[in-house]
């Protein structure tokens, strides 16, 4: 499963530059130029990893939202500073101009649970690595009720089950069991 980032930097050009590179490594990479969009796209998608300009950092206040957020208080934030410091990096700095540093930290990273089971007795979360037979035949075992949700680039779909039986299943125009 690819590691996500979310980069956020206000220099589009910085901004593209740095997200091919880090793409071109393995990672998954989502983009912002300002803290609210980046705030809106780590709800939508929570990334493994943030990668926040140095600039953005000195006139914004994305760090205080983020640790202030309950959902994104726990992924880590790294910092682009430039390379020409002349000191040494403090915990959480990364080079701007060190692609590959910036990857292999992000890949190092301890994994994140793709689902969990919520108190209501939900399972959500990212099951990429899951195929849809799997899953079924995982509700289908445990006579599990209700409604998968599936989003793929084609489209979005739902299967419906009662006690583990599929009753009905919706995708694009087809329908039925």
């Amino acid at each position: 499963m690819a590691r996500t980032v979310l980069v956020v930097e206000p220099d589009f050009d910085a901004l593209g530059a740095l997200a091919s590179k880090l793409r071109a490594r393995g990672l998954e990479v989502t983009i912002a130029d300002d803290s609210a969009s980046a705030v809106e796209r780590a709800h939508a998608s929570p990334p493994d990893a943030f990668v926040l300009s140095a600039a953005l950092l000195d006139r914004d206040a994305l760090l205080t939202r983020i640790a202030a957020d309950a959902a994104l208080s726990l992924v880590p934030v790294f910092s682009l500073v430039g390379t020409d410091l002349g000191r040494e990096l403090a915990l959480g700095e990364l080079s701007q101009g060190d692609v590959e540093e910036i990857a292999r930290r992000v890949h190092a990273l301890p994994t994140r649970a793709g689902a969990a089971v919520e108190a209501g007795g939900d399972v959500r979360g990212n099951l990429q690595q899951v195929s849809i037979l799997d899953l079924l035949q995982l509700l289908s075992m445990n006579r599990r009720s209700g409604t998968l949700s599936i989003t793929t680039q084609a489209g979005a779909g739902e299967v419906r089950l009662a006690d583990g039986e599929i009753v009905d299943a919706v995708y694009r125009r087809l329908e039925g069991e």
